[in-house]
């Protein structure tokens, strides 16, 4: 019982640091390649070397495992999204690690798609949702 009693602030503390650190960098950065074709165009032009795509994928893998190491909430609250992109991190890390050409041809098919374009306008949103979360709006 008193275990619980210290775990809830802590998770919560956890939770509105992760809101405002991924929802900040959610909304910039997806609203920013979603303005900007030109950078959405050079970001797939650099993964046609799988190296990047490798490189891309460690990186994505070692924050999915912080993230998940450190926040894995299972809960009916806006902190679950928190949990759900630790997770879709780890995950797209460990595709593009072991999956890097059909990364780059998934990659290069999408780019025009538009659910590429929804996606960035989902993440964009949901990073906003996030920040708000996590600066108490």
């Amino acid at each position: 019982m008193i275990d619980s009693l210290f775990f809830i602030p802590f998770a919560m503390e956890t939770s509105l640091f992760l809101a405002k650190a991924l929802g900040l960098y959610m909304a910039i950065a997806c609203f920013g390649l979603l303005v900007n074709s030109k950078a959405r165009k050079a970001i797939i032009h650099a993964f046609e070397d799988e190296g990047q795509i490798v490189l891309s994928g460690i990186t994505a893998l070692v924050l999915g495992i912080l993230i998940v190491i450190s926040h894995n909430v299972w809960v009916y609250d806006w902190r679950v999204i928190i949990t759900l992109s630790g997770w879709a991190a780890l995950l797209k890390g460990v595709a593009r690690i072991y999956f890097a050409e059909y990364t780059k041809k998934w990659l290069k098919s999408g780019i025009t798609s538009f659910w590429y374009t929804f996606g960035l306008v989902f993440a964009t949103a949901l990073g906003a949702y996030l920040t708000c979360k996590g600066f108490g709006y």
